[in-house]
């Protein structure tokens, strides 16, 4: 049986105090936190992948987490050895989910992708348009300030 550890972080009340709360769960304990907290979206992030998406997808069948209400990131995960359709459970927790993965960008001895081109191109201009834009100020808990190099 696997073990996830969940953070997050709680405000007390509207202006109160942030806690950063981290826990630890089993596949299905997590799930039932996950329900019963109301929240839609679910961010999915494994060292490995082992059996941890059998059992997750499970739990999402028990809890009813996998009827298309609920909208699954999964990070760093996507592997060409795993099989999608390897269940029904893992086919219904797997449709509509988004997938991000790392890229390794700037390989030597390989040829540009056009994303890697496009990536480039980004100057400090967008970056300080980004800055500008992030809802988030100096002081908050998770605020990035992105340098003007911050694509490069």
């Amino acid at each position: 049986m696997d073990w996830f550890a969940a953070s997050y972080f709680v405000k007390s009340d509207v202006g109160g105090e942030v806690s950063y709360v981290e826990e630890s769960f089993t596949p299905r304990s997590a799930m039932s936190r996950i329900k019963d907290s109301g929240y839609r979206t679910i961010v999915v992030a494994m060292d490995h992948q082992s059996n941890s998406i059998q059992q997750i997808a499970d739990a999402a069948e028990e809890f009813s987490l996998n009827n298309g209400d609920y909208f699954y990131v999964w990070m760093d995960w996507v592997s060409n050895q795993t099989s999608w359709d390897s269940s029904t459970n893992v086919s219904k927790i797997m449709g509509g989910s988004a997938f991000i993965t790392p890229h390794l960008l700037f390989e030597e001895g390989n040829a540009l992708s056009p994303f890697e081109v496009s990536w480039r191109q980004q100057g400090s201009e967008l970056v300080q348009r980004l800055n500008e834009v992030n809802p988030l100020r100096r002081g908050e808990p998770g605020y990035i300030y992105a340098d003007d190099h911050f694509f490069q």
